[in-house]
């Protein structure tokens, strides 16, 4: 099975190759210097002599900075090339994960995956494949170098490269999990920014300032103290290490003058292995490509979970609805300890409406959406939603939930995205059902104007005609409805409610209500609380025997008969005193419970 990082190998092979070869170019300068060195204890220099081992200097750090550059240059198009293979995968597996698995890890941790770690790849690869390189190669070629004059010096230069290199992942070990708490810290402080930038006016009118921002100000302290422990946790070894950089030359001084002293080394060949072994840079290397390998592991540590996880179209084999009918078979859903959604059995045949209803958090809309329940199995056409492929999936479903999504395009592109391929004019079409025309002709781009980031733009009411448009031109078998009118005023409330009829016409609905009037012509209404089922049936039925269905109801339903009369009475009187025309229209639609709710009902619901 191929992996991301196939293809790239080769190219992180040769830039490994010439930053091994730009390595030993870099001998070149403390070479020159060695011969110069031993002209001048000969004999005195000559000005040709120095000349010729400066060039030879010059030559083998051009050399080396070429090939070096070169070297990263390829390492990093490699890395780049890497993340584009990974991030695609990893979107593609998100896109399908179970919910309980992505409602665990939250956006948060999901967005750090996607971006950061695989940054943090990037960041790892590019400098991990030449500084290590570098680091191995440099020893051995320092060895190579010095062998030939004398084994004992070639021997002094390196004896700390094994045991720095034994003593460094053990330092990086040390603060492991300190970085992890770190990282987890930034994690909840990015997104309790997030939800402050977002929710800043909410803050500011109903929690205040002082209490609105305790939730950002204990992320930042956590950010703080998790990260002050990271920093400080291998503090010591750390100095350790940085001074052993140099702690060669207590190797290389005694071996270097007991050989000298000893006749079997020339001051010549002191002077080179003084300035091989005294060159730290290969140690050095050593610290720099342990760091970024260390933070490469943990990232990549992170995918490969991700990447473990079943996805959906992989849970069982491929299957094709056959027809639009929905069912529901014992579903549960259960993130964490919390219990959402217990064994809810439902179904709703090709072409019918399903209504559900029910009190405030009461898992209504989390029905709606449920895609992956913990157990149970949902079925399209008789074919569970696990078995349906997941390029099919999507066109089989249009939804327009409470909280309409749009991206921070124009008005025309995000009804467009119901159907990338429709033209202008049916996109018009959309627009003007949806009743968007209206509003979008007030506007200077009409169509074409932004929606700015989550339609910001746009108050709520016009948002949600945009997704209901989108969803018109989707043109789904299923449509799926989180109290789609509830953001739109009553004047125009009537004609999106016409249009959304002619929208249900031929289609499965599962519509999620508040405004029973709106389904009481529901094949089946499904009355929900705290996550259970507690009865089912038509609207007629479930006035007649579902106590908690006349409550919903009811409540509203008495206070509009109430206010009925003053509200006629009022325009009456503004009528024949003023003498103006005032339309009912407005009124109408919120009069409208009244007639799901009569009289007599008011009058047995005081007893509930």
């Amino acid at each position: 099975m191929a992996t991301p990082i196939t293809g790239v190998r080769i190219r992180l092979a040769i830039s490994a190759t010439l930053a091994i070869i730009g390595a030993a170019a870099g001998l070149g300068p403390f070479l020159a210097i060695w011969w110069l060195a031993g002209k001048a204890l000969a004999e005195p220099v000559t000005a040709a002599q120095v000349l010729q081992a400066t060039l030879a200097a010059i030559t083998a750090l051009a050399a080396k900075s070429l090939l070096l550059s070169a070297s990263t240059t390829i390492s990093h198009s490699a890395a780049f090339t890497l993340l584009f293979r990974l991030r695609n995968e990893l979107v593609d597996g998100i896109a399908v994960l179970p919910r309980a698995v992505a409602d665990r890890r939250g956006t948060a941790d999901l967005r750090r995956l996607v971006i950061e770690d695989i940054d943090q790849i990037e960041d790892s690869i590019a400098p991990a494949i030449p500084d290590p390189a570098q680091s191995i190669a440099l020893p051995c070629l320092t060895f190579a170098a010095l062998a030939p004059i004398d084994w004992r010096l070639a021997l002094a230069a390196v004896t700390l490269f094994p045991l720095l290199l034994w003593r460094y992942p053990l330092t990086i070990c040390a603060p492991r999990e300190d970085y992890g708490r770190w990282y987890a810290a930034l994690a909840r402080l990015r997104e309790a920014t997030r939800h402050l930038v977002g929710g800043i006016a909410v803050i500011r009118a109903f929690v205040g300032a002082e209490r609105g921002f305790d939730a950002h100000e204990q992320a930042v302290a956590a950010v703080r103290e998790t990260g002050y422990r990271a920093g400080t946790a291998s503090l010591w070894q750390m100095s350790l290490l940085h001074t052993g950089l140099r702690g060669n030359v207590l190797v290389l001084f005694p071996v270097g003058a007991a050989v000298f002293l000893g006749g079997d080394a020339s001051a010549q060949d002191l002077v080179l292995i003084l300035l091989l072994g005294l060159n730290a840079s290969a140690l050095r290397l050593i610290f720099t490509a342990g760091n970024f390998t260390w933070r490469m592991k943990a990232a990549m540590a992170r995918m490969a979970k991700i990447r473990g996880i079943p996805l959906l179209e992989q849970l069982e084999p491929a299957g094709v609805p056959r027809g639009n009918s929905l069912a529901l078979e014992r579903v549960a859903l259960s993130p964490g300890e919390r219990v959402i959604l217990q064994d809810i059995s439902l179904s709703v045949p090709d072409g019918g409406m399903l209504a559900i209803v029910g009190p405030s958090g009461a898992g209504k809309t989390t029905l709606l959406r449920v895609m992956d329940p913990d157990a149970g199995r949902i079925t399209l056409g008789g074919a569970g939603l696990r078995r349906i492929p997941g390029a099919m999936l999507p066109a089989r479903f249009s939804a327009v939930l409470q909280r309409a999504w749009l991206t921070d395009a124009t008005i025309r592109e995000n009804i467009r995205a119901g159907r990338p391929s429709a033209s202008d004019a049916e996109v018009d079409e959309a627009a003007r059902r949806a009743q968007v025309t209206g509003f979008a002709r007030v506007l200077p781009l009409g169509l074409d104007s932004p929606v700015g980031e989550g339609g910001r733009n746009l108050s709520g009411g016009e948002r949600q005609r945009v997704a209901i448009a989108r969803a018109m031109l989707r043109d789904a078998p299923a449509l799926l409805l989180d109290e789609a009118t509830a953001a739109l005023d009553p004047e125009n409330g009537a004609e999106v409610l016409a249009a959304l009829d002619v929208l249900k016409r031929g289609r499965t609905v599962v519509v999620v209500a508040h405004r029973l009037h709106t389904i009481r012509h529901a094949d089946r209404i499904a009355v929900i609380e705290a996550g259970r089922l507690i009865d089912s049936g038509r609207h007629e039925e479930l006035i007649a025997r579902c106590a908690l269905y006349m409550r919903l109801g009811v409540s509203v339903a008495r206070a509009i008969h109430d206010m009925s009369a003053w509200i006629s009475a009022a325009i009456s009187s503004a009528r024949c005193s003023l003498g103006i025309r005032i339309s009912l229209c407005p009124f109408t639609e919120y009069l409208k419970p009244l007639a799901v709710f009569p009289g007599e009902v008011l009058e047995a619901g005081d007893g509930l």
